[in-house]
């Protein structure tokens, strides 16, 4: 695949995926493990994505945690949101896209790699002076 498109996204991702993230804290000294997954979801307007796992390797010990984000899939891009509805980031589907959120003085600065229909990854670097991290997350299908 050359290019990526909205529409490759639209029907590649639905489904469910594993997750396994490596989180690196720097402010915090810890390497912690979230382990889980993702579940795609149709809707008008783009994707639901549901996260559901457990921290693991800690230093608050296992807990659970949940997310959900809409992608909404118009023009050409994926502009991603909260569950509110409020904005996260958007980018332009490509195999290697960029993107970006300001969240305060923090800053993200994420990069998407796609290897549809078998697996895909996001990896953020947050810095600021609030957060110091890196966190890499690799989604690939259920055996």
């Amino acid at each position: 695949m050359a290019e990526l498109t909205v529409e490759d996204l639209r029907r590649g991702l639905p489904g469910r995926w594993r997750l396994e993230k490596r989180v690196e804290d720097r402010l915090l000294g810890a390497d912690m493990a979230f382990v889980g997954e993702v579940e795609f979801c149709e809707a008008a307007d783009g994707l639901v994505y549901r996260e559901s796992g457990e921290w693991r390797d800690a230093p608050w010990g296992p807990l659970a945690g949940e997310r959900v984000y809409r992608w909404r899939m118009e023009r050409g891009f994926v502009d991603v949101r909260y569950a509110d509805g409020s904005a996260f980031h958007a980018f332009e589907p490509a195999l290697a896209a960029e993107a970006e959120h300001l969240c305060g003085q923090d800053r993200y600065r994420g990069l998407y790699r796609f290897d549809l229909p078998e697996a895909w990854s996001l990896t953020w670097h947050v810095t600021g002076p609030h957060k110091d991290y890196s966190a890499a997350a690799l989604l690939s299908r259920p055996v």
